[in-house]
């Protein structure tokens, strides 16, 4: 028998490469597409998707509308307290250097009028720089108590509670001289209602098998989960775009290839 008339596929005669076959096209297509990073950002996607919905507790989310309602008020009375410290420690200070700028500019001495010193002039500014920060302060705490005042109001007419229903009934106007002791009194009724809060929202979780840690650990991790299906599904999306976009091109390369070859072949 002549080797050469043997298929070449058997290694033997020529060595010219045998044609794919119809299967191995498909399983190249396939291996190319797994391979490819948009089908890896959609499998990325999927797969965030599933931890999400596998994430879902049932017991927990049947409480959970009635924790976050509870869990709201506790918030509202804890960073109520933050904020009335926070403006109580400020006015102190402000309030101790303006008395120690004051004792500096007595301990000065009268000064002839038109000749004050560089030092004396520095005291002074600083010191009108300070009493404006007062006023400041004072005036933010009386708008504050104003919208709480309203708020309150709101809270009553709709049936509905919260710290500003009970801290701000009755109204207060701010003054330097007043202002320290009434915020102080403002921290100490605020501290009273956050414990209460605190407690009536330990008690609900009780109630339902669970503790506010349960609640707290489950928003987190879903919250984690949601943030990286978000992601996936940002990732899968712009790949997708840019795919569609790179096969839009092609077809109008080819496109134009086609009809610059088409005009060279009737070009005699």
């Amino acid at each position: 028998m002549n080797v050469t008339s043997l298929p070449s596929c058997f290694g033997i005669g020529h060595h010219t490469p045998c044609k794919p076959s119809l299967g191995d096209k498909l399983v190249s297509m396939v291996n190319e597409r797994a391979a490819s990073p948009l089908e890896a950002a959609r499998q990325a996607l999927l797969s965030a998707k599933e931890k999400l919905e596998l994430h879902r507790n049932g017991q927990i989310e049947g409480a959970l509308e009635g924790y976050l309602t509870l869990r709201s008020r506790q918030t509202s009375y804890e960073s109520g307290l933050d904020a009335h410290r926070q403006q109580l420690e400020q006015f102190q200070a402000l309030s101790a250097r303006r008395d120690q700028l004051s004792q500096r500019l007595s301990a000065a001495g009268p000064v002839p009028e038109g000749r004050l010193s560089p030092q004396v002039n520095a005291l002074e500014q600083e010191l009108a720089a300070v009493d404006r920060d007062i006023s400041a302060h004072v005036e933010q705490a009386n708008r504050y108590a104003a919208s709480q005042r309203k708020y309150a109001d709101y809270l009553a007419k709709t049936g509905q509670d919260g710290y500003a229903a009970f801290e701000y009934q009755q109204p207060v106007t701010y003054t330097r001289e007043n202002f320290a002791g009434e915020t102080q009194h403002m921290i100490e009724r605020m501290e009273t209602g956050y414990v209460q809060w605190r407690e009536r929202v330990s008690s609900y979780c009780e109630a339902h098998g669970l503790t506010p840690y349960d609640f707290e650990r489950y928003l987190q991790e879903r919250r984690e989960l949601g943030e990286a299906c978000f992601a996936a599904q940002q990732r899968f999306r712009q790949l997708l775009d840019a795919s569609q976009g790179a096969a839009s091109q092609r077809s109008d390369f080819d496109t134009v290839e086609l009809r610059r070859r088409e005009e060279d072949e009737l070009i005699p």
